[in-house]
C-alpha cells in the first residue's frame, strides 16, 4: 500500500483552507515490482538531502555538519549554496558523468570532485566577486582573511577558505529564498508532520541546468524542501523557462517532444477504468473520494462513448434511425428530458414500443449537442431561429455531464457577470433607457445559466421554460399525441 493525503474530500472546507486526510492506496499486483523499485530509487538518491533537511530541521542551521567557527574549502562552499557539482576547469569526462548516471551514488560524485580539485578554479572568483557574497572573507588556511580582494585579484583557491557562521548569516540576510523548508504541517487529524518525513523532497533554487547534463551533488546542496507544484508543472508541461525533463532525458524525438501535466495523468487514468467498465463505486474507492460524483467530474469519455456502451434490444435497432435511434439510447440512460421524453414515455404506455418507436422516428430527429448542453427538438421543417441561445431558458435544453459544456456555461457566466459590473458601475447622468434595457438583458441571461450550471447531468434545465425554436403562434399546434387520442376516440 502508498500512504498518502487525499484532497477532494466532504470536509475539505476549512477556516485555515485546504484540509489533508491520510488515507492509504493499495497497488494492484501487477504493478508492485515497478513502484517498490521506483520509489527505493527515490528514497536512496534523496538519502543525503533527507538526513540533512532533518538536521536543519532539529538545529535551525544551514550548514549542520560543521560548527558556526569552522572553517571549509571555498570550492565546498560554493557547491553546498548552488548544487552544482562542477567547479573547476576543464569540463568533467564523459565517463565520470555516466558513470554518476547509471548510479547517483555518492562515491560517482565523490570521483567527480576528486577529478576537479586539481584544476583551475576560475568559477570561484566569479562566485566569489559577485554582489552581496563580496561581502564574505575569503581566508587563509589558518583563518586569516584575504584583504583588498577583487574580482581580477589572483587567489589561490585550492587553499581558500570561508568560515561557516559568514555563510549562514550572509544566506538568512542576503538569499532567504535558500533557506530549506522545514516548516511542518498539521494534517486532519492533528498529528504533524515535517518535510524530511516525506517521500517526494527536492533540492530547490540551484542553477545546474545548463552545465554538465545539469547533476546536482546532493551529498552537499544545502537548500532543500518538498516538490513545488508549479515547478513539477514546468518541468513536465514545458510552460516556463529551462528544459522539460522530456526533453533532458527522452530516448528519442518524440519522447523528448511529450508535454503533459501532472494531473492529467489522474483525468487520464480516471477516464479509462469508465472505459473498462469499472463500476463508479470502485472508481470512487480508488481514488479517495467521498462521493461518487466527484468521479464522473473527472470522466472525459465522449457523450457518443457513453451512448455506445448502452445495450439496446434488437427491435429499437431495427425500427428506429440514427438520430431517433441516439435520443432512444440517451431516453434509456435517463440521460435526456423534456417534451419529446415525455410524450415518448407517454405513447409508450398507452399505445406500446413499436407506436413509440414511431414516435421518436417523427420528433425526434433532431438531436444536437450544442455547447451548452443537449436539444432533442426537431428542425426538419424549419432551422431554430434561437440556435445556441438555447442557455436563455429554451424548455429543450438538457444537461449532460460533458465537461466542456460545463467549462462553456462557467465563461457564459463570468461574461454577463462582468457585462453587469460595467453597467451597474455608470454614473447616473448616463443611465437612459437602453441602459435598463442592457442591464434587464444581462441579469435574465446571468440568472438563466446559473440556473444551468445548477441542474444535475440528463435533467430539463428549464422545464416550465418557453419553446424558443418556434413562434408563440406554432406553439398551439399538435403533435401525434393529440392524433392519436382523437383516432381513438373515434373507435371508441
Amino acid at each position: 500500500m502508498i500512504r498518502h493525503f487525499a484532497e477532494k474530500q466532504d470536509e475539505d472546507e476549512r477556516a485555515e483552507g485546504l484540509s489533508f486526510y491520510e488515507n492509504t492506496q493499495h497497488v494492484p499486483p501487477m504493478f508492485e515490482e515497478i513502484l517498490i523499485e521506483t520509489l527505493e530509487h527515490i528514497e536512496s538518491i534523496t538519502a543525503p538531502l533527507r538526513e540533512r533537511l532533518k538536521r536543519q530541521t532539529e538545529t535551525r542551521r544551514i550548514f549542520p555538519e560543521y560548527p558556526e567557527d569552522a572553517l571549509i574549502p571555498a570550492w565546498e562552499m560554493y557547491v553546498r549554496m548552488t548544487g552544482n557539482i562542477a567547479f573547476s576547469d576543464p569540463d568533467i569526462p564523459v565517463s565520470l558523468v555516466q558513470n554518476y548516471r547509471e548510479t547517483y551514488g555518492a562515491d560517482a560524485l565523490d570521483k567527480i570532485r576528486q577529478y576537479q580539485l586539481g584544476g583551475c578554479h576560475r568559477m570561484l572568483t566569479g562566485f566569489w566577486g559577485r554582489g552581496s557574497q563580496r561581502g564574505i572573507p575569503i581566508r587563509k588556511t589558518w583563518g586569516k582573511p584575504i584583504y583588498d580582494r577583487g574580482v581580477d585579484q589572483d587567489i589561490d583557491w585550492q587553499s581558500a577558505y570561508v568560515r561557516v557562521g559568514d555563510v549562514e548569516r550572509h544566506v538568512w540576510e542576503n538569499r532567504t529564498t535558500k533557506l530549506s523548508d522545514t516548516m511542518p504541517t498539521t494534517i486532519t487529524d492533528g498529528t504533524v508532520l515535517y518535510p524530511h518525513e516525506l517521500m517526494l523532497i527536492m533540492p530547490v533554487r540551484n542553477v545546474i541546468e545548463g552545465r554538465n547534463n545539469g547533476i546536482l551533488d546532493t551529498t552537499l546542496y544545502s537548500a532543500i524542501g518538498r516538490i513545488d507544484r508549479h515547478t513539477l508543472i514546468r518541468s513536465t508541461s514545458g510552460k516556463g523557462s529551462g528544459d522539460t525533463l522530456f526533453e533532458r532525458y527522452g530516448m528519442t524525438e518524440e519522447d523528448r517532444a511529450l508535454r503533459l501535466t501532472p494531473h492529467s495523468l489522474r483525468h487520464l487514468q480516471n477516464t479509462e477504468l469508465f472505459r473498462l467498465g469499472v463500476a463508479d463505486t470502485i472508481i470512487t474507492k480508488k481514488f479517495n473520494r467521498r462521493s461518487v460524483q466527484q468521479s464522473y467530474v473527472y470522466d472525459h469519455r465522449s457523450l457518443a462513448e457513453d451512448l455506445t456502451d448502452i445495450d439496446l434490444a434488437p427491435e429499437a435497432e431495427e425500427r428506429l434511425g440514427d438520430k431517433p435511434l441516439q435520443v432512444f439510447r440517451l431516453i434509456s440512460a435517463n440521460k435526456a428530458s423534456g417534451h419529446v421524453v415525455e410524450e415518448f414515455r407517454r405513447v409508450q404506455r398507452e399505445y406500446g414500443e413499436a407506436a413509440a418507436f414511431d414516435y421518436l422516428n417523427a420528433e425526434a430527429d433532431g438531436l444536437h449537442v450544442t455547447p451548452y448542453g443537449l436539444c432533442i427538438n426537431s428542425f426538419t421543417s424549419d432551422p431554430c431561429p434561437k440556435h445556441l441561445e438555447c442557455f436563455n431558458g429554451c424548455l429543450h435544453l438538457a444537461r449532460t455531464d460533458v465537461i466542456s459544456e460545463q467549462e462553456n456555461l462557467q465563461r457564459m457566466r463570468d461574461k454577463f457577470a462582468k457585462v453587469i459590473i460595467t453597467l451597474e458601475a455608470l454614473p447616473e447622468n448616463q443611465r437612459n433607457v437602453g441602459w435598463a434595457n442592457q442591464l434587464t438583458h444581462a441579469r435574465v441571461r446571468y440568472e438563466n445559466i446559473v440556473k444551468a450550471l445548477g441542474t444535475d447531468a440528463g435533467m430539463q434545465v428549464f422545464p416550465d421554460g418557453i419553446d424558443l425554436s418556434v413562434s408563440a403562434e406554432r406553439n398551439a399546434g399538435t403533435t401525434i399525441i393529440d392524433t392519436m387520442k382523437r383516432l381513438r376516440d373515434l373507435d371508441d
